[in-house]
């Protein structure tokens, strides 16, 4: 969303995701909320199993820019096949409408194909720095017994 002034409304947000058992998609995620203005992006490990490890390992490969091309280009073609079908499926249509509306976003299917088209490998890392993953940990101690 842009407001009067030009600027996101994500300018200057912090957006911490509390992230349980996170699938892969979870770095492109991060990645759209910088690209749209965030200010920083905290993906926290909400107590996910080791299975989710290698999500946070591949987050901070971002963060340092190691991927290979074919990584990049198997990542930027399914985002845009994905974004191609919602343009083929009414249901999948409205819900964009729907979320974009919902987000106060101008943003079209054919706008975010082509912002995804012009995403470079630099804007990627320097996206990827900007998160911060974290652990948050709640204790609950008992009280000592007497």
């Amino acid at each position: 969303m842009q407001t009067e002034t030009g600027a996101s409304a994500l300018n200057n947000c912090i957006i911490v995701i509390p992230a349980l058992e996170p699938d892969g998609a979870l770095p492109a995620y991060v990645s759209a909320l910088l690209e749209r203005g965030a200010a920083q992006v905290v993906a926290v490990d909400d107590g996910s199993s080791p299975a989710c490890d290698g999500i946070f390992r591949q987050l901070e490969a971002l963060q340092k820019g190691e991927w290979e091309d074919w990584e990049l280009t198997g990542a930027r073609e399914s985002l845009l096949s994905s974004l191609r079908t919602m343009e083929d499926s009414p249901s999948s249509l409205e819900d964009f409408v729907v979320g974009q509306a919902a987000a106060g976003s101008d943003e079209t299917i054919p706008g975010l194909i082509a912002a995804l088209q012009g995403v470079t490998p630099q804007r990627i890392r320097e996206a990827a720095q900007a998160v911060k993953p974290d652990t948050i940990y709640f204790l609950k101690g008992k009280e000592a017994q007497a």
